[in-house]
């Protein structure tokens, strides 16, 4: 019987005890995490609701407590529409935000690592995220409105799902980064991409259902891709590699499927983009039936140009120097119809652009 009404006893100490180490400060709840270091993380608070802002210390039993960890579920299905999180803050977990309203998120500069579907599910168009993060879990910004996001330089693998399900036009990869995973980019509107040299592999499905006209790679040897790691649209986009290394990829599986693959001097690459992002050339109409027109908006920089027409097997049909603004070329004589790729060359032979144009 004692030993029973002991029990009884330590049991309610010990609930004591745990309760008196957490708070609730308007409707965010924290809880001791080391009593040594005097850390804190937030944990489960249902009833947070709208616009949030997290503490960075909290006062419990007299001490003050450093808010490091935002834990499991903290907030999932709360109805949040924004949050504030402090520089306190190293780590995010698991589905911490899942299944809320955000629309903007700041991730402060002494975070290290976002979790498995931490902002998951809600209505991101615009973030923020601290070069200080090197780990993003998988489908941790998937199934938002994201139409950009620029991913931390330290971050050396893309995980799986981690940007799908969004609406992105533009990424940079960066320079570290090893691995891609699968699906990491499907379901987004990326039309361009670049693959910077770091990247030794392409997961399956990685830039599936996306609008991809061309993909720049960086590496001289084809990498290992997945099949279908571009999508099933590639026989109609353009693969850009470095001099020397057309052949190579032309026999490498994941990139022979590409409609064209051409060769092109590293330091042209950004000029491509610069001009393509400008969008400082035009073509149109496309489709076009009778006549491809060209325009230049800044002809006067390049005085004489070139322009070459190749069918998609890389065939040269037409090449002419001009030296105006507008320009139109005559293809109703053109007895193979479908997809053409117009290059065009500044006066000392650099490639400053290309345009896709379909014949019909």
């Amino acid at each position: 019987m004692n030993k029973l009404l002991l029990s009884i006893q330590l049991f309610f100490l010990a609930t004591i005890i745990v309760y008196s180490q957490s708070i609730t400060i308007n409707n965010v709840t924290y809880e001791i995490t080391s009593l040594e270091k005097l850390e804190a993380k937030v944990t489960n608070s249902p009833n947070a609701k709208g616009n949030i802002s997290i503490d960075s210390t909290v006062m419990i039993e007299g001490n003050n407590y450093t808010v490091t960890n935002i834990g499991q579920d903290a907030f999932a299905g709360n109805q949040l529409t924004g949050v504030v999180i402090p520089n306190s803050v190293i780590s995010i977990d698991e589905y911490a935000f899942y299944e809320n309203q955000l629309t903007n998120l700041v991730i402060p500069n002494n975070v290290r690592s976002i979790k498995l579907s931490a902002f998951e599910s809600n209505k991101l168009s615009n973030i923020i995220i601290s070069d200080s993060v090197t780990t993003i879990g998988e489908y941790a910004f998937s199934k938002n409105q994201l139409t950009k996001v620029e991913i931390p330089v330290g971050i050396t693998i893309i995980e799986r799902y981690v940007f799908s399900f969004n609406q992105l036009t533009d990424i940079v990869i960066p320079n570290k980064v090893e691995i891609i995973g699968e699906h990491a980019f499907s379901e987004n509107e990326l039309k361009n991409i670049k693959i910077p040299s770091s990247v030794k592999i392409i997961r399956e499905s990685a830039f599936f259902e996306n609008k991809i006209e061309s993909v720049t790679t960086e590496n001289n040897n084809p990498i290992f891709v997945r099949l279908g790691a571009f999508g099933s649209e590639v026989s109609q986009a353009i693969l850009y590699v470095s001099q020397g290394s057309k052949e190579r990829y032309e026999n490498a599986e994941g990139w022979k499927e590409f409609g064209s693959i051409i060769e092109i001097e590293s330091e042209t690459t950004n000029s491509i983009y610069k001009v393509d992002i400008n969008s400082k050339i035009e073509t149109y109409p496309n489709p076009t039936v009778n006549d491809l027109n060209i325009s230049i908006s800044d002809a006067s920089s390049l005085n004489t140009y070139k322009i070459e027409l190749r069918n998609i097997v890389g065939s040269l049909i037409l090449e002419e120097a001009i030296s105006t603004q507008n320009h139109s070329i005559d293809i109703s004589g053109f007895n193979e119809k479908g997809l053409y790729l117009l290059s065009i060359f500044n006066k000392n032979g650099k490639l400053i652009g290309i345009r896709k144009t379909i014949v019909k």
